[in-house]
């Protein structure tokens, strides 16, 4: 299929010369994927999205960078760092956006219970650091003894923590989101998603992506936030894109490492296929002068997340290196241990056959 590659630079408004965001993209088809690249966010930038946001953006965000595909019907796709940063707990009602539950999800696949039921169940509350109930508890004491300096501190019982000790921010410090992209629908309706019936069809068919199948005309990684978590560990939002010459994926991973507590992964995938036998076929009452055929694209979107605790990912490391942690900060590796925990766990929960 016949393609165009271009670049352009556009100047950020109210700000510098230098400050400027480069859009790449590629024109395929009937199809035009953007990718916008920008610098991270000056302290005008984390004042505006703190204010929509209402709770403390991350470190590292990157409002300008941004993945947009199009198609000539007036469907879109859009990654951005913001809309994902609506989705994370604490952020104010009037800004929040809708996010897949997976937790809910998990829970009701593995208890045989509905997806509302297990949304109801989900125990409201965020991630502490490993050293948090230790600090908190060394405050509590050291609060009581300054309180009254006479008592006999062997006697102080640690108990609920005062008002003025907090473990846990009122909001989700790790910016975990689970944010799958904002799909726009074609001014004919077009562009819903709905879940997959047809394992055949309904699947990301991972045998055409190999890298020997085709060649990769266009490629494009964006990083839209990122934190350090005040040392205690990372997490991060990324996109990547990459275009064959016949179909292209997306994927973004949202990755959480907080050092002896817990790993977290949340990937949306999201294939499309340019080959119009890959289409479903478009009835004859609803074509349109612009139809280029008598198929519309098929677009699956897959999302999936995991999470364990830090400690079991750590026993999956290398026998004969235990004690190199260095796999545990490369995100492709913790993926597929996640993964490889999950799936045990849906057998354990499965029992025999």
């Amino acid at each position: 299929m016949l393609h165009r590659e271009y670049e352009r630079v556009h100047q950020v408004q109210g700000t510098s010369p230098a400050d400027v965001v480069t859009e790449r993209g590629i024109t395929i088809g009937p199809w035009t994927i953007c990718a916008f690249h920008g610098s991270i966010a000056n302290a005008a930038e984390l004042d505006r999205l703190g204010s929509v946001l209402g709770i403390t953006p991350p470190e590292m965000p990157f409002p300008h960078n941004a993945l947009t595909i199009k198609h000539e019907s007036g469907f879109t796709y859009h990654f951005d760092a913001e809309s994902a940063l609506r989705c994370v707990g604490g952020v104010r009602d009037e800004a929040k956006l809708a996010s897949v539950d997976c937790a809910a999800h998990f829970r009701a696949d593995v208890s045989g219970i509905s997806f509302d039921e297990a949304r109801a169940q989900r125990k409201p509350g965020f991630l502490k650091v490993a050293y948090a109930d230790n600090w908190g508890t060394s405050r509590n004491i050291q609060g009581a003894i300054a309180a009254d300096a006479d008592s006999d501190a062997s006697n102080f019982c640690p108990g609920a923590l005062p008002s003025t000790v907090s473990t846990s921010k009122e909001y989700d410090w790790t910016y975990s989101s689970t944010w799958p992209g904002l799909p726009t629908a074609a001014p004919s309706g077009r562009g819903v998603f709905v879940a997959g019936t047809d394992p055949a069809r309904d699947r990301i068919p991972t045998e055409r992506l190999a890298p020997s199948c085709a060649p990769i005309i266009f490629y494009d990684d964006l990083v839209l936030y990122e934190d350090e978590l005040g040392d205690n560990g990372s997490s991060m939002l990324n996109v990547k894109v990459r275009v064959m010459p016949h179909d292209m994926l997306v994927l973004q991973r949202f990755f959480l490492r907080v050092d002896d507590v817990v790993f977290r992964v949340f990937d949306t995938r999201l294939y499309i296929s340019f080959r119009a036998e890959d289409g479903d076929a478009i009835p004859t009452d609803e074509r349109t002068a612009t139809d280029r055929s008598a198929t519309r694209p098929r677009i699956i979107r897959e999302c999936r997340g995991a999470e364990a605790s830090y400690a079991d990912v750590r026993a999956r490391l290398p026998p004969h290196r235990p004690n190199d942690l260095s796999p545990l900060t490369d995100v492709n590796w913790v993926a597929a241990q996640l993964q490889a925990l999950q799936e045990q766990q849906l057998r354990k929960n499965a029992g025999p056959c």
